[in-house]
């Protein structure tokens, strides 16, 4: 054997480690890349639950309602109704309306905030479900009392009435929408002027 048959063991040995040491990922290298796949996969998992929520928001039924006088009988006669309007893809299931009626001083623009009421033990009437391409379904309240009609025309009060609708979705969440309209002293119709409206999802049980 010669020395330079000796010697080739030797220098492959040394590449070898060479290589090892300068192809090595250092550890803090490997974290990167770990918490860097982790935020990759996390971002990846948020996009796809922002589509899933989009879909739902675009599909889940849209309920809402107006409110108006009505004169009913004598001229003195008068009724508050709200006609309902839905917009969306899917039906509003278990519908529900509550209301509220008080009087207090005129012209308070957004007295649905001022309010504090317990709405969740508020008895409410049942409206069914309501289909996307329903027309014409509405509430009718009872005929205004006498009290109430000296309400309206009184210089220093005013009527205030909100109604809420409570309904659910074809995936079981359920929504609320509040729209407060005030009657005052300007005449039956031309007195009601809206002071407030409010939407949002009700909480699960």
């Amino acid at each position: 054997m010669t020395l330079m048959d000796n010697e080739r063991p030797r220098k492959s040995n040394r590449l070898k480690n060479w290589l090892q040491k300068h192809s090595a990922i250092p550890n803090w290298a490997l974290v990167a890349i770990g918490c860097l796949a982790l935020v990759f996969a996390a971002i990846q998992t948020y996009q796809g639950w922002v589509t899933i929520r989009d879909r739902n928001e675009q599909q889940r039924p849209r309920l809402s309602l107006r409110i108006q006088l009505e004169r009913i009988g004598d001229p003195a006669g008068i009724r508050i109704v709200a006609p309902l309007e839905i917009g969306g893809t899917t039906s509003a299931q278990r519908v529900v309306l509550k209301n509220y009626v008080t009087s207090d001083k005129p012209k308070q623009r957004d007295y649905i905030s001022a309010i504090d009421v317990n709405w969740n033990n508020r008895e409410g009437h049942f409206l069914g479900d309501v289909s996307t391409t329903e027309v014409g379904r509405r509430f009718v309240a009872p005929p205004l009392s006498r009290q109430q009609i000296k309400t309206i025309i009184s210089a220093d009060k005013s009527l205030y009435f909100i109604a809420r609708l409570e309904y659910c979705d074809i995936n079981d969440y359920c929504y609320y929408f509040m729209r407060c309209a005030e009657i005052g002293d300007s005449g039956f119709v031309q007195a009601l002027v809206y002071c407030g409206t409010r939407s949002g999802r009700l909480a699960k049980d």
